[in-house]
């Protein structure tokens, strides 16, 4: 009997390894993902809204599979299918692991019939009228009937009526499928009382005086209810530096119909805290050169409440290494004031004293105060001002002066021998507007940025200018096939001395470059793209970014540039320096943020040119 029962037990332990694995089968590689039943999209359409990813060529495990991951691509796969009228679609989810320890994953779809919109009803409306509401849904008759716009649209409706008052508005949606086989909604409003807000009550202050609190609020006693004042209240208390925590609740007054009371409770910040940062962040340049990609600690002591006001204190300490030489570290240390309220208006200010000090590619070490404001910030827009002095230590080379581009009678005329300095010191009124509407900071995929940086400058010195700068700058992301991107930017500066100015010098800090691993990848460093710097510079970059493997993806571009520049020491004359590069790189993903190595080749330079290589943190832009 013993032979034959040694066939079946051999089986057995052949078949044990393969029912583990179909008994446990997340984070196995997908080897196929099968869509049936499709006709109105295809599968290239449907695998893109899907999480799981099977092995291909360019991404050895895809991505691993997971029995959630799974529920979730069939959900988003239906709801897909309903939010273009498909509203009887079913998708029906399964997987198998086969013999070589993959999983095969199939999605069998029943579409049905596409309902279209037939025509919405609106009734019970005063504050809105009916043509008004329906242009606000989105939805045209005829149109495929999507549910999930509507109940969208409707969400954002009700706060409208919130904004107004209308604090227990109640929309109703009914729909019903007519002969003609259209969907037809009924929207049944009751608009209730306008509501008026009554008492308002804190709960949550011990050491904070309460005024410090009230002063934020945008709503006071008697005036017409309106949710969006809660929400900006809400925000400018948390902004204020004194609490931790802020909810801002209303209540409807049961006795007295029409009154809403508001409590708003809060939790006092710690009157000490240390914080510690790690990241990448681009590093404003030393002089007006290209920001520079580097790795940033950050270790910081606040004291809230000074003096028993809002005023916040605080004590930082920064390390920045940049990747173009880590071995060289630059460091700052600085002393803050945070003044939410300035001068009795609702302007957030601070007053800073700072220290730094760099020793790549030069040694420069940089004392001053600053006092900056900042306006009032907007969802995806900040404007920021500030005043500042900064007295500065550099090598000769590094602070000496050269001429401006004046047009003046006795420029050119003889005179004493040009400044070399070692020391210098400068006032600046600078402003920065920034819009930022993108989907990401850190990774952008779709959207916009634009940055404007007008500033001027002036001087302690005998024989440097005054001049004024101009600095714009415009990024535009656009995905591609779901997991590219391709991105552009545009950038311009200018310079130059005002007419009133002192003399007719400018310090090589205050002058524009280019080159390296922000601006022109063809070059390594400024300096070897020109020797001398510019008062006038264009930048264009265009970059194709696209996933590879794992945490790794590709990006392909094109850098070119033109910067107005000084033809030598001795010589005032200004000539205009061009170039442009092509390369790829390799993008790694990481929790603070991508890390590039790119490659680029400089054209036009009229000699066999050899690839310039960088290692940086961050998007070039």
């Amino acid at each position: 009997m013993i032979p034959f029962l040694r066939v079946p037990f051999i089986t057995l332990i052949l078949l044990f390894p393969l029912a583990h694995l179909a008994a446990q089968p997340d984070n196995l590689p997908i080897e196929t993902l099968d869509i049936s039943g499709n006709a109105a999209y295809s599968d290239n359409q449907l695998r893109s809204l899907m999480k799981l990813k099977t092995v291909s060529f360019l991404s050895l495990r895809g991505r691993p599979f997971s029995r959630r991951a799974l529920r979730i691509d069939a959900h988003t796969i239906q709801s897909f299918y309903a939010s273009r009228g498909y509203l009887e679609a079913t998708v029906v989810d399964s997987f198998a692991v086969n013999i070589g320890g993959r999983v095969e994953v199939y999605l069998k779809i029943t579409e049905g019939r596409q309902f279209r919109l037939g025509e919405i009803i609106v009734t019970g409306n005063h504050l809105f009228t009916t043509d008004w509401i329906k242009r606000f849904v989105g939805l045209e008759p005829g149109e495929p009937y999507n549910p999930v716009l509507i109940s969208n649209r409707l969400d954002d409706l009700r706060n409208l009526y919130k904004d107004r008052g209308n604090l227990t508005i109640d929309i109703l949606e009914e729909r019903e499928i007519g002969a003609d086989g259209n969907v037809y909604v009924r929207l049944s409003i009751s608009e209730g009382m306008t509501y008026t807000i009554g008492q308002i009550t804190t709960v949550g202050l011990n050491k904070v005086p309460e005024n410090y609190l009230s002063r934020e609020f945008l709503f006071q006693p008697g005036e017409t209810f309106n949710r969006g004042d809660l929400i900006q209240s809400q925000q400018r208390v948390y902004e204020s530096g004194l609490f931790s925590a802020v909810e801002i609740i209303p209540t409807v007054r049961a006795a007295e119909p029409g009154i809403a009371d508001i409590e708003v409770r809060v939790r006092e910040l710690e009157r000490r805290s240390i914080d510690f940062t790690l990241g990448f962040r681009q590093k404003e340049a030393q002089g007006a050169g290209e920001p520079l990609p580097a790795l940033t600690t950050s270790g910081q002591w606040w004291r809230s409440r000074m003096l028993n006001t809002s005023i916040r204190s605080g004590i930082t300490m920064e390390t920045d290494l940049l990747l173009e030489n880590i071995l060289s570290p630059e460091y700052q240390v600085a002393w803050e004031f945070l003044i939410p309220w300035t001068l009795g208006f609702r302007i957030p200010s601070s007053i800073k004293f700072f220290s730094s000090f760099r020793t790549w590619p030069d040694v420069v070490r940089k004392n001053g105060v600053e006092f900056s404001f900042l306006s009032k910030r907007l969802k995806r827009s900040r404007l920021r001002g500030s005043f500042g002095w900064v007295f500065i230590q550099a090598p000769s080379g590094v602070l000496d002066s050269v001429a401006a581009p004046q047009d003046d009678p006795d420029f050119g005329a003889e005179s004493p021998n040009p400044l070399v300095a070692t020391e210098g010191a400068e006032r600046s009124f600078k402003i920065d507007y920034i819009f930022q509407d993108v989907d990401n900071l850190l990774a952008p995929r779709q959207g916009t940025v634009f940055q404007f940086k007008p500033s001027f400058h002036g001087t302690f010195i005998k024989a440097v200018s005054f001049y004024y700068k101009v600095e714009m700058d415009i990024r535009r992301y656009h995905p591609i096939m779901k997991q590219s991107v391709f991105a552009y930017r545009l950038k311009a500066s200018y310079l130059e001395t005002l007419p009133g100015g002192l003399a007719r010098k400018l310090f090589y800090l205050d002058l524009f470059d280019l080159g390296g691993s922000t601006s022109l990848r063809g070059w390594s460093r400024p300096e070897t793209f020109s020797s001398e710097r510019g008062v006038m510079k264009g930048l264009a970059n265009a970059e194709l970014r696209f996933p590879l493997i794992w945490i790794l993806g590709g990006e392909l571009f094109i850098d070119a540039g033109a910067l107005y520049v000084f033809r030598g020491e001795d010589d005032i004359a200004l000539e205009w320096k061009r170039g442009w590069d092509v390369g790829a790189g390799l993008l790694i993903s990481t929790p603070l943020g991508p890390i590039r190595v790119d490659a680029a080749v400089p054209q036009g330079i009229g000699e066999a040119a050899k690839p310039i290589y960088h290692v940086a943190f961050l998007y070039t832009f």
